[in-house]
């Protein structure tokens, strides 16, 4: 589950999107950068919202996410933060017998850290965010407005003989500043790990490159009375030899959960829009009492709307519950039985 409060484990249960992307015939390319534009649409009513829009992705030998979140206390106040998860080889999570690498990905910042991460198991790896709250030279406000387009990229921005630097960061428009969101060292080599791990990756076991991620919007804490619209859009890989764009999603997402709110009566869904129909690639993700799925959405998820009250989310999010998987495409596969129900634990930035 996403981040909610300080070191608090608590039992919930999410409700939300999921849309894996179609890279087509580029799923095979070398790329070390990966870039990404988030706009919020609509956060209604913002105080009330524990909401979280993440991008999956990875390298070829770590996995993970990163994204924004809205965050309320439920009385009235209401503040965003960014989030960069990624978890440890799947070869290497409390193997390590290297003195001079005690894990296998490092925190390379002062906002970043091991093994408080947003996932119920034994998951091992390092979480960076901002604001940061307990330390005022790592830490940056963060202001998210609605109908701004901010760019998120991560890329490789260093490697030695041991291994490669990646940070997340976000262009801010409105205040004219790249905000690091974190700096995370994989460690390879000293590790017997392939050189391949340099760049992005379609799987992690075995180390494999290429281009693989899906989106998921998640409302991570209830109550859900609420409405929340935002846009992923211009997906961009660029590596040595070009640029390599997003062609579509799998398909749009469509989900319910029944009741009454605070508990169900809600819709999840996505659209999107390509060129030329689009300037760039589009995913819309909405969810909440208000929204109605597309009539394709519906033909695309014939279970779309016979699910019952009984049938509680979990989240995507719990795929690393056991530690990094395999790749994200077998992430992926498994949402099938994410309507079943499953302790989760939340930490929070």
């Amino acid at each position: 589950m996403s981040c909610l409060l300080w070191v608090a484990f608590v039992a919930k249960v999410v409700q939300g999107c999921d849309v894996s992307y179609d890279f087509g015939p580029y799923k095979n390319a070398l790329a070390t950068e990966l870039k990404v534009t988030l706009t919020w649409w609509t956060v209604e009513p913002a105080t009330k919202a524990n909401v979280y829009l993440s991008t999956a992705t990875g390298t070829s030998c770590n996995s993970g996410y990163f994204g924004a979140q809205f965050h309320s206390d439920g009385k009235g106040n209401s503040w965003q933060t960014l989030l960069f998860s990624m978890w440890d080889s799947p070869k290497h999570v409390g193997r390590q017998n290297n003195s001079d690498w005690p894990f296998q990905s490092m925190p390379a910042g002062g906002n970043c850290w091991r093994n408080a991460l947003d996932s119920s198991g034994k998951s091992t790896g390092v979480q960076c965010g901002q604001p940061w709250p307990d330390n005022t030279s790592a830490s940056v406000n963060v202001s998210l407005h609605l109908g701004v387009p901010y760019e998120f990229k991560l890329a490789m921005t260093a490697q030695n003989a041991s291994g490669a630097l990646w940070e997340v960061t976000v262009l801010d428009p409105v205040e004219h500043v790249n905000i690091s969101v974190g700096k995370i060292f994989f460690v390879d080599a000293p590790l017997g790990l392939p050189l391949d791990c340099r760049a992005l990756g379609m799987a992690q076991e075995p180390p494999t490159q290429g281009l693989s991620s899906y989106t998921f919007l998640e409302y991570f804490q209830p109550p859900f009375d609420y409405t929340t619209i935002a846009t992923w859009a211009d997906m961009t890989a660029t590596g040595p030899s070009g640029v390599y764009k997003v062609r579509d999603v799998v398909q749009d997402c469509c989900e319910r959960t029944y009741g009454k709110p605070p508990t169900g009566g809600f819709w999840d869904t996505s659209r999107r829009c390509v060129p030329p129909e689009c300037d760039a690639f589009e995913l819309h993700m909405m969810c909440g009492p208000y929204v109605k799925p597309s009539k394709s959405a519906f033909e695309a998820n014939p279970a779309c709307n016979k699910s019952t009250s009984s049938q509680l989310r979990t989240s995507m999010v719990e795929c690393w519950q056991h530690g990094s998987p395999s790749s994200l495409d077998h992430c992926f596969g498994e949402s099938s039985a994410r309507f079943l129900p499953r302790p989760h634990e939340s930490v929070v930035v």
